[in-house]
């Protein structure tokens, strides 16, 4: 079979929206496989992370998912997370199965905290379909749909099927065990005409831009043989390239502007929650339990010591953990649709006033002013600064340790380990308390910063601006004149 083709009527889907149903990563093709993984790490705009509910985020889904996680948090910021045959397990399966997934999410870091739980739905895609199709009244169409309808007693959404008509249809429509199908559809489509939308278009307003500068390259010698003019056309040009250059500047350090004031102006306090911090809390319990007890032993007993000096434990632990990395990365993740994808998004708008007007040169700069590495690195001082008082702290506790008589070195180590990380829950909770006030002001001296740098950039490659301009009104000359000549050619 080389294709199957499939016609819809009365789609109540854009466009401009394309679905796509993966292959899945439980198949024994590991060509199909791939193409799932690539297209959801390289094209989906959202995807849905479709599960079983006696069988939830295991094998190779959740491997994938994790190693996707740690290369790139922002693809899982796309994912919707629905258990479906929500019908088919009784009530206590049904709580083990969500506590299996909130134990896989926080265990994995896969950050659906408050803000993405309209992410998360437990659906019966096929009680949804009966009911939907005998709304409709579409449910003769397919005889085996109809053999299903059994279905909807089963589960209790219906005592007798006889009273299943029209209207009742559409009533249980808005049966709480059924609108979670609707609400999970709602909310995908409402994603994907916004956030997904906004970043579709930005993806292709650069590649337009590298097309538009490709074409640039290859006009160049047009503008060099048609660059030549009269006193009075030169004139006139000057006065020109002249208007155009002070409107073009008007509109970059305009954009600038508005994004400054946008940054100081919007309403959003929190951006650390208290669910970035059990996700670091997590990580770190993580890493400590898969830590080798043989290994800490031996470096505690290594050197002049006769016995174990666990004293040096909070260095190696330190080490293996990482602590002001993993809270380096979630504050990036944290400001990410805030800020981050903000400077993405003024770059490109400030490329696209007129991507013939900027020279590569002023390109080159607004890129490496506007990427991401500065804030990344403001934000990593803030880090440190703010788990200065950790190292201390846990150095108190390494010189309060002592080996006690009687008891293994095994068991002291497990005991000393659990101090540390109650120690460090607390340290972590305390550094927090003011987190979101300090992001607040590193994001508004960053953006403070940006749009005073930005603004001299302007004016210090203001000659090279009007150079570009010149060029380029040569170039629509040298356009039309080839035009002209080819209308000439075929008269």
């Amino acid at each position: 079979m080389d294709k199957v083709e499939v016609f819809l009527e009365e789609l109540n889907i854009d466009n401009d929206i394309v679905l796509v149903d993966l292959p899945g990563l439980g198949v024994d093709n590991k060509r199909h496989v791939e193409f799932t993984k690539d297209y959801i790490k390289e094209k989906a705009k959202a995807f849905v992370v479709c599960m079983s509910p006696f069988k939830v985020l295991q094998g190779q889904e959740i491997e994938f998912l994790s190693q996707i996680n740690k290369n790139n948090p922002t693809i899982i910021q796309r994912a919707f997370w629905v258990i479906n045959q929500w019908d088919l397990p009784n009530k206590t399966q049904q709580e083990e199965a969500l506590n299996s997934f909130d134990k896989r999410v926080k265990e994995y870091n896969f950050g659906i905290n408050d803000d993405r739980k309209n992410r998360q739905f437990q659906t019966s895609a096929l009680n949804y379909l009966l009911l939907k199709a005998t709304a409709e009244e579409t449910i003769e169409d397919s005889q085996k749909l109809k053999n299903h309808l059994d279905n909807l007693t089963k589960s209790g959404i219906i005592n007798d099927l006889n009273d299943l008509d029209q209207e009742k249809a559409k009533s249980l429509l808005s049966h709480p065990d059924i609108v979670s199908f609707s609400d999970f559809s709602e909310s995908l489509f409402n994603y994907l005409n916004t956030e997904a939308k906004d970043q579709f278009i930005a993806d292709a307003k650069k590649e337009l831009l590298q097309g538009i500068r490709i074409l640039d390259t290859l006009l160049k010698p047009l503008d060099d043989q048609y660059s030549q003019s009269t006193n009075l056309e030169a004139e006139m040009q000057a006065v020109a390239i002249n208007q155009k250059f002070r409107n073009f500047l008007e509109q970059l350090k305009q954009q600038v502007i508005n994004f400054a004031k946008e940054i100081r102006t919007d309403d959003q306090r929190q951006f650390w929650e208290e669910s970035d911090t059990m996700e670091v809390l997590g990580e770190t319990d993580k890493r400590i339990s898969k830590i080798d007890r043989t290994y800490l032993l031996n470096e505690l007993s290594e050197g002049i010591d006769v016995d174990v000096n666990f004293a040096r434990l909070p260095d190696l632990l330190d080490k293996e953990i990482e602590l002001t990395l993993l809270m380096r990365k979630r504050l990036i993740s944290v400001i990410d649709s805030f800020f981050i994808q903000r400077l993405n998004k003024l770059l490109t708008e400030l490329e696209m006033i007129n991507p013939l007007y900027l020279p590569d040169t002023l390109v080159e700069e607004l890129a490496n002013k506007l990427d991401e590495r500065d804030i990344s690195m403001r934000l990593s001082g803030l880090a440190d600064a703010l788990l200065y008082p950790y190292g201390q702290e846990l150095q108190k506790l390494g010189l309060s340790l002592e080996v006690e008589e009687g008891k293994t070195y095994s068991s002291q180590l497990e005991k000393v380990l659990k101090m540390y990380k109650t120690e460090l829950d607390k340290l972590t909770h305390n550094l927090v308390t003011k987190l979101n006030e300090n992001l607040r002001l590193s994001l508004k001296n960053h953006t403070e910063y940006l749009e005073k740098t930005l603004l001299e950039l302007f004016d210090s490659q203001q000659n090279e601006i009007i150079s570009q301009i010149s060029r380029n009104i040569n170039l629509d000359n040298a356009i039309a004149d080839e035009v002209e000549k080819t209308r000439s050619h075929h008269r």
